[in-house]
């Protein structure tokens, strides 16, 4: 639970909220083909971007150090897409999204490329 205080009181936030957050924004990120779990990369488990909100628990990873998050994130980008222009958006999007809605700073976003589809 992350918990943020200002002038009206405490408000806790819970890691499945962050995660299906994370989970709604990566849909949202052109390049983004869909989100693989950060435990399984093996064979072809693969994530659509149908469900990703439900499976964003599994490939989205959520820690809090001195009141700030560090997240890592594993996804399938488009084949031809620029991964590192992919990266940079995500990275860009994810930050701004959080840190506006939540009001918790962001100290790192890692993305991991993990699959390419065509």
């Amino acid at each position: 639970m992350i918990i943020r205080e200002n002038y009206m009181g405490k408000i806790g936030f819970s890691e499945s909220y962050i995660k299906s957050l994370c989970g709604m924004i990566l849909c949202e990120c052109v390049g983004v083909s869909g989100l693989l779990p950060a435990k399984l990369r093996i064979g072809r488990w693969f994530l659509g971007m149908a469900g990703n909100t439900v499976h964003a628990d599994r490939a989205v990873a959520v820690k809090v150090i001195d009141g700030r998050l560090i997240i890592g994130v594993h996804i399938a980008v488009v084949y031809g897409s620029t991964i590192s222009a992919v990266s940079e958006s995500i990275v860009g999007k994810l930050k701004w999204a959080i840190e506006e809605r939540t009001g918790v700073p962001v100290q790192k976003i890692t993305v991991y490329v993990d699959g390419m589809t065509a």
